[in-house]
C-alpha cells in the first residue's frame, strides 16, 4: 500500500471534480457527436432506399 501511495500524486478534491466535470463535459460532446453521425447514417440509408 505504500508503494502505491507514494507512486499516486496527491491531488486536492477541487481539481479531481473539475477533472471529472471536465470528463463529464467531453462525454457529452462524443455522444452528441455519435448520434448526429447515426442521424446521417440513417438519412443517407432512407434515401438509397427511395432510389431503388
Amino acid at each position: 500500500m505504500h508503494k502505491l501511495e507514494n507512486e499516486i500524486p496527491e491531488y486536492s478534491i477541487d481539481r479531481i471534480l473539475e477533472e471529472y466535470e471536465e470528463g463529464v463535459r467531453l462525454l457529452k460532446v462524443c455522444r452528441d457527436k455519435l448520434h448526429d453521425a447515426e442521424l446521417r447514417i440513417e438519412k443517407i440509408g432512407t434515401e438509397d432506399d427511395k432510389e431503388k
